[in-house]
């Protein structure tokens, strides 16, 4: 909320983003096409600032002001004049994607498959592969985020039923889909591996049929992390083999496999790795009795302290996961500390090395010095006051002689 006396305005600016956020943006206030002033803005603002202090009118004219931002790469840029005089400033992310979807058959091949690509589990577009297109086709030049709320669309397809065959999917949007399609009386294992975390050089599945490893296949970038264990006997003597998979150890994960209904498996391999980050408070001034210290994690709290003189004005906040369980970026850790009354708080440092909380006092501001009252001149010829006027001219003299005193020692 900002108050503005008459004659002044203020020119509030917020930042909105569809898609991930940039580290910051510069924004511009003009007067007619006049630059006059410029501001950052960031998450450690809120994405808002305030162009406060303005002149409303210039030579008996109202001055019209308007803000500009310079292009980001990658977005689009869209400046909204709201009602109150504020702006917005929605920055739309522009990237795209494209998903490549292949078809492999195990038993003769038919004439043709048409497959759907799904946006959020809504059918968007359609594909028909054929011999003619190498079975094979790419859905190109899709956004990575939403428009309306900016979330990253998940993608997936699926093909339409084909008679006499079996259809199992491998593979995500991001290394794209592949399709095998096994005739009745026998199967195929299509395996996926996904990462929370860096991933490996590669790694070794094994299929196994009831307890026995029967077959092998290494995964890797190469292969786009996806491989189908195909031309598999369904029966043997007329019962139905039970197939599975299993993962050579890897050092430092967490291996979850996930049989998935169309008989595929995906194994996500998650990174254990953690992270304690100690957090020092350091006062300028005389310190109080305590502080509350909040920990975020990509901008969200995910725990907080209360530190005292009695910890030593210290804290580590440990067990912390380097990798986000969701999606495996690596996590942004930040403090924040409540509001001191009275203080002006700043913070130094890094998750790795640590965070430094400075709190300084802020300057108490001195009271106004009274106005001395001139004393009156004496009228000629009145001596009903010499004394005094005798003991304020020693007085004077007095003071001089010392300033110049005072001043002849410093130098």
């Amino acid at each position: 909320i900002t108050n503005t006396i008459e004659g002044k305005v203020s020119i509030p600016v917020t930042k909105t983003w569809v898609g991930p956020a940039a580290e910051n943006v510069t924004v511009n206030l003009l007067a007619g096409e006049t630059v006059i002033d410029s501001a950052v803005l960031s998450e450690a603002n809120n994405w808002q600032h305030t162009f406060a202090d303005l002149e409303k009118y210039e030579d008996g004219k109202e001055i019209a002001y308007t803000v500009e931002e310079p292009q980001i790469e990658g977005y689009t840029s869209e400046i909204t004049v709201n009602e109150d005089g504020s702006y917005t400033i929605k920055n739309t992310n522009t990237e795209t994607v494209d998903i490549p979807v292949h078809k492999q058959w195990v038993g003769p091949e038919l004439d043709s498959v048409t497959v759907n690509l799904l946006a959020d589990d809504t059918v968007i577009e359609t594909a028909e592969l054929t011999k003619d297109t190498g079975w094979s086709h790419t859905f190109t030049d899709l956004p990575k985020y939403d428009s309306n709320d900016g979330h990253e669309i998940s993608y997936d397809i699926k093909e339409e039923p084909v008679e006499g065959y079996v259809t199992a999917y491998s593979g995500t949007a991001e290394t794209g889909f592949t399709i095998t399609n096994t005739i009745e009386g026998k199967v195929s294992i299509p395996v996926t591996k996904t990462w929370v975390g860096p991933a490996a050089e590669n790694v070794t599945v094994n299929l196994l049929a009831g307890e026995t490893v029967i077959d092998s296949a290494v995964l890797s970038e190469a292969n786009n992390w996806q491989y189908t264990f195909t031309d598999l006997e369904k029966y043997e003597d007329g019962n139905e083999i039970s197939y599975s998979v299993e993962e050579l150890n890897i050092e430092g994960y967490k291996s979850e496999i996930t049989a998935n209904e169309d008989g595929s498996y995906t194994i996500k391999n998650t990174n254990t790795e953690k992270l304690s980050i100690p957090v020092t408070k350091k006062w300028v001034g005389k310190s109080l009795d305590q502080v509350t210290i909040r920990l975020m994690a990509d901008g969200k709290e995910v725990g907080s302290c209360v530190l005292t003189e009695k910890e030593n004005w210290k804290h580590t906040f440990s067990d912390l996961p380097k990798y986000d369980p969701a999606d495996g970026h690596e996590v942004r850790y930040t403090v924040t500390e409540d509001a001191v009354e009275g203080y002006i708080t700043s913070i130094s440092g890094s998750a790795p090395d640590g965070y430094t909380v400075t709190n300084t006092k802020k300057d108490t501001p001195k009271p106004p010095t009274p106005e001395k009252k001139k004393p009156k001149t004496p009228k000629t010829g009145d001596e009903s006051n010499v004394g005094t006027w005798l003991s304020m001219l020693l007085f004077s003299g007095g003071l001089l002689f010392w300033l110049i005193y005072r001043r002849k020692r410093k130098a």
